[in-house]
């Protein structure tokens, strides 16, 4: 039996959100993904990412299909890949939203996934 506090969700018009996610912040680099930044996609941050780093979405709809390998932080210097704190991220469609094979010390907070065909988040071999 958990004796912890329970958390709940915020009703939207058509979608829960995830509850309390935590504000994010980098032991390393903070790599912004969205329409106007540097990285247009996850996975393209995620292949110059280094331990520590935190990889920080911003408002928007992004389409499934980001496939990430390889992405290593280290026990002291977890790697994160978070919403930007008042941001909606939402990953929709796709088989599948986010792939991630061979990866450790990784931590995602924040982000939804809607109507895949497959998994909304397949993580392997890690």
């Amino acid at each position: 039996m958990n004796s912890g506090t329970a958390k709940t969700c915020q009703a939207s018009q058509s979608m829960y959100h995830p509850p309390c996610a935590e504000a994010c912040s980098a032991n390393g680099s903070t790599l912004e993904i969205g329409l106007d930044k540097k990285y247009q996609r996850v996975q393209q941050a995620a292949l110059v990412a280094k331990p520590g780093d935190t990889l920080l979405l911003f408002d928007g709809i992004y389409n499934g299909g980001d496939f990430i390998s390889r992405l290593h932080g280290s026990a002291s210097a977890w790697i994160t890949i978070c919403a930007a704190e008042g941001n909606e991220v939402i990953y929709r469609g796709g088989a599948v939203a986010l792939h991630i094979s061979e990866a450790s010390y990784l931590k995602i907070k924040g982000l939804i996934f809607e109507q895949q065909s497959g998994n909304g988040v397949n993580i392997d071999d890690g």
